[in-house]
């Protein structure tokens, strides 16, 4: 589509008002929704309507990407470690690390992290009860207290 082909197509629309105008790169078929004024820079710019997917060579895209990505050397990671641990060290990052752990926990115990709970019945030999249990370190406990001979009865949280 030329600039003649667009201004006609989209006569009754302004200059500022957004239009849908179909990318032209073979194999693309893309619609793109942006103003009219800025269709028609696009289309003098490159001589036919390109969306923003097809504007960037691979070329480009791997010279943004290096541009744009930075690797620190290995020294410069191990002082970063190093500061981290200093900084656990002080008051401050005790006190951070008491509420993280806090946090952390709570969220756990809503199961907001996916995964972060077992949850199942264990059928107890011992007791003869099904007991249900939420966490893998419940149904740990659950194996030890049922093998272990010198244990009469026992429940998890959730009985």
């Amino acid at each position: 589509m030329n600039v003649e082909e667009l201004e006609k197509k989209y006569e009754e629309y302004g200059f500022r008002d957004k239009i849908c105008v179909p990318c032209d790169v073979e194999g693309c078929g893309r619609h793109s929704w942006t103003n009219k004024d800025s269709a028609i820079r696009n289309i003098r710019k490159n001589g036919f309507f390109r969306c923003r997917i097809c504007s960037y060579s691979d070329e480009s895209k791997k010279k943004i990407a290096e541009a744009s990505s930075y690797k620190r050397s290995p020294e410069t990671c191990q002082k970063m470690a190093e500061a981290k641990k200093a900084f656990y060290r002080t008051e401050k990052g005790k006190e951070l690390k008491k509420k993280l752990s806090v946090m952390t926990a709570e969220n756990h115990s809503v199961h907001k992290y996916e995964k972060s709970k077992r949850r199942g019945v264990f059928e107890s030999k011992k007791t003869g009860r099904q007991l249900s249990y939420d966490s893998s370190y419940e149904l740990r406990l659950c194996w030890m207290l049922d093998s272990d001979e010198e244990v009469v009865d026992f429940e998890t949280q959730l009985g």
